[in-house]
């Protein structure tokens, strides 16, 4: 008996020990999921789903039912979590937002950049015929992300037009006057040609050191729009250039139609085949954010859709869904997914949804989730949830989605919800904490 005592107590001590470990690690990991910020509807309580063990109590002016919003009032108030109903732990400043709906796309567009002009993708040194090196265009102060709208006096919508000058201004020992959209400014700029080597094996030619396309970014999918107010929201991730945010303040969506699928495989995304009608504008675009491209609609995209209201992340549920998509010209589709995870976000960020492809007809077709679908609204219970942004580089069945709040939030359509600084960039992928995984966006 006397043996056992001491080893006995030290086992209490130990297994007290293991207890208190446990009860740290749950506790840090409730006050951690713990969002800033709530948004609820009229009438509406919070929800936060936690142990027995804590619990949400609303603060004045909030009302007295623990986080229930009062019918028909549009305001914020705080919720603070306490621990045993009494230790306060944390607390988070609750929105209460109007109740909205809106029509869900699903319509194939392709994003241009700008309306006319040519994309400087770099700049790079000229070989000369005596074998050094310049760069006319760096000397010049062009930059990666310009885009060349004008030169010569001339409107620049084609590669070879601007060539062509290039090679007159030079024979005749001008230099040639652009003009470049940067940051929604036009910036006037003088750049000298010089008589070098051809990189593609034309002869010698007097070139300016540039790479240039057409500032077409790529098929995407409109996500919904506002029949009161034309405001629309698509892709579900920011368009970037170089690695930054690409300027799109003279950019359009226009229609596109599909024309052939490149199936995805493990380590290989796949992407939608289409072509632009550049003819067709069917929006302007003036935000550019990490949840998505929004403007205003300049004609209504044809549809058959009624309005469906906008489901707050405490709405939604791990299960079925489906996705609104174009496998085949400007034919929209409805395809079964599962939602295997939902982040409850308190910053806007781009994969606040786990999903997974489960419909046959989809995944004969595309093998999951390919690029061109980014921007396919996800509907649950008649409800927009939110939108496709990326695809697992390892399982492209499987990917990442945006929660439908943080887009008509960052429409502009959700009028008390007022934007705090930080929400983006650094922000926003902080709060993205908990799914883990290689993921490439879906441009």
């Amino acid at each position: 008996m006397g043996v056992w005592a001491p080893y006995s107590r030290r086992l209490c001590i130990a297994a007290l020990g293991v207890l208190v470990v446990v009860l740290a690690v749950v506790h840090l990991g409730v006050v951690l999921s713990f969002p800033d910020e709530f948004m609820v509807y009229p009438g509406q309580a919070v929800r936060f789903s936690t142990s027995p063990l804590y619990s949400l109590v609303a603060l004045p002016p909030g009302s007295a039912e623990a986080g229930q919003s009062e019918k028909g009032q549009l305001g914020q108030y705080e919720v603070e979590l306490r621990f045993l109903d009494w230790l306060p732990v944390r607390r988070a400043l609750v929105k209460v937002v109007p109740k909205m709906s809106v029509v869900p796309g699903g319509h194939a567009v392709g994003i241009l950049m700008s309306e006319r002009g040519l994309l400087v993708v770099r700049t790079a040194p000229v070989t000369l015929a005596d074998g050094s090196k310049r760069s006319p265009a760096e000397a010049a102060g062009l930059l990666a992300g310009d885009v060349i709208v004008e030169a010569g006096g001339i409107a620049i919508e084609h590669p070879e037009e601007l060539e062509r000058l290039v090679e007159r201004f030079g024979r005749e020992g001008k230099p040639l006057p652009l003009i470049v959209r940067r940051n929604g400014q036009e910036v006037g700029l003088e750049v000298r040609p010089v008589l070098g080597r051809d990189p593609s094996g034309r002869g010698a030619r007097y070139l300016i050191g540039a790479y240039l396309r057409d500032p077409a970014a790529g098929v995407g999918t409109l996500t919904f729009w506002d029949p009161a107010t034309g405001r629309y929201g698509a892709l579900g991730h920011m368009v970037s250039e170089g690695g930054q945010p690409a300027d799109l303040s003279d950019g359009r969506i226009v229609a596109a139609q599909i024309h052939g699928i490149r199936p995805g495989a493990r380590g290989r995304p796949g992407e939608k085949v289409g072509v632009f009608d550049a003819g067709a504008a069917l929006g302007t675009i003036d935000k550019n954010t990490p949840v998505g491209i929004f403007g205003e609609l300049l004609k209504v995209p044809p549809t058959s859709a009624d309005p469906v209201p906008i489901a707050l992340k405490d709405e939604i549920q791990v299960g079925k869904a489906e996705i609104l998509t174009v496998l085949d010209g400007g034919r929209i589709e409805s395809f079964q997914v599962d939602i295997l995870a939902v982040e409850r976000q308190s910053r806007p960020g781009g994969k606040g949804l786990v999903i997974r492809v489960s419909d046959p007809r989809l995944i004969e077709r595309t093998n999951g989730i390919v690029q061109g679908m980014s921007g396919s609204p996800i509907l649950q219970n008649g409800k927009l949830i939110g939108a496709v942004t990326h695809v697992f580089i390892n399982d492209p069945l499987q990917g990442y989605g945006v929660l439908a709040e943080w887009m008509v939030y960052e429409a502009g359509l959700i009028p008390t919800a007022e934007r705090a600084s930080g929400h983006e960039g650094a922000g926003a992928q902080a709060a993205l904490g908990g799914f883990g995984g290689a993921a490439a966006e879906l441009e």
